[in-house]
């Protein structure tokens, strides 16, 4: 474990499914006791319609003399040799690195590969929530709200967050990449059978931010299950779920072994906590309301079960 080299990667992208392209990747190589030994940072130019703008704040005019993902692609592949692949969701940005490495003919890498959320709940760091903002925070890490999600920067935090993971796990005595629960990196995102298709609904923006507020305050109460809301955090932002979008959570959902009770207990439990937020100035507006009630049918929640949660202030 001291030994190693540890490439952390962050990853925007235009979207969440298997045919979603990179626009912005970030790797840094990290080594224990020398921090960040080298980097590399590009934007990407997708070659399609520049989209999720509202999650990583890029515009065409940002990407469109940048090079194609086949163009950085040795250049990266290089960069990942001999090491341990780390991520904040993991199983995100290696299936999604996997893809495109594969769309350009490059071998994908084979080394271990960590997330530091799993790490975090393997080690019993206690977190408010599973976001990467959360998790630095349980070690005094700045991580601004308004700045994230670009991938340098979010790379930067996973690797200050993952030395201090480090740290923690050789104070517990831990002292091998299996100790840590490195997995596979055979994680290559292939599409699902794609559910009935259904017609997008109108984005509602009025409580958006509750959106990033789960993330923050939800604890880690299971790694899977937190990589996969991770994923269902984001596909929400706007409040809306294409039936591409829908894909990948069933992707992400087999990739994390989770049964479709457990899915749906995880977004009955997802819009509860919704409703605990709107209901935290003491008062729910219509359109708190209305926008619960959008996301619990976006997420097969019964109405009836969503009313009555709505109606419950929480703690």
């Amino acid at each position: 474990m001291q030994d190693a080299d540890y490439a952390v990667v962050d990853l925007e992208t235009t979207g969440f499914t298997a045919g979603d392209r990179i626009v912005e990747v970030a790797v840094l190589r990290c080594r224990p006791g020398s921090g960040v030994i080298d980097r590399f940072v590009t934007l990407v130019n997708p070659g399609r319609p520049l989209s999720a703008g509202h999650v990583h704040g890029l515009r065409p005019s940002d990407i469109g003399r940048a090079p194609r993902f086949a163009d950085i692609a040795l250049q990266l592949r290089r960069g990942l040799a001999d090491a341990v692949i780390v991520a904040h969701n993991s199983r995100f940005d290696v299936g999604f690195l996997q893809a495109e490495l594969a769309r350009a003919r490059v071998a994908a890498f084979k080394g271990p590969t960590l997330c530091t959320i799993a790490l975090a709940s393997r080690l019993g760091i206690p977190t408010a929530g599973r976001s990467l903002a959360s998790c630095c925070a349980a070690f005094g890490i700045a991580h601004e709200p308004d700045r994230a999600h670009g991938a340098e920067y979010d790379a930067h935090a996973t690797a200050r967050l993952l030395l201090c993971l480090l740290r923690e796990a050789r104070a517990q005595g831990i002292t091998t990449l299996a100790g840590l629960g490195c997995a596979s990196s055979s994680l290559a995102l292939r599409p699902a059978p794609p559910p009935p298709p259904a017609a997008p609904s109108p984005p509602l923006k009025r409580v958006a931010m509750a959106v990033r507020r789960l993330g923050d305050e939800s604890p880690i109460d299971h790694p899977a299950l937190a990589a996969y809301l991770g994923l269902l955090d984001r596909v929400l932002l706007d409040r809306v779920i294409t039936a591409d979008e829908a894909d990948a959570l069933t992707v992400m959902a087999r990739r994390c072994d989770l049964t479709e009770d457990n899915v749906a207990r995880a977004h009955t439990a997802y819009v509860a906590r919704l409703a605990e937020i709107a209901w935290q100035d003491a008062e729910l507006t219509e359109a708190e309301a209305r926008d619960i009630a959008h996301v619990a049918a976006l997420l097969g929640v019964p109405q009836r079960a969503a009313h009555a949660l709505a109606e419950q202030r929480g703690p």
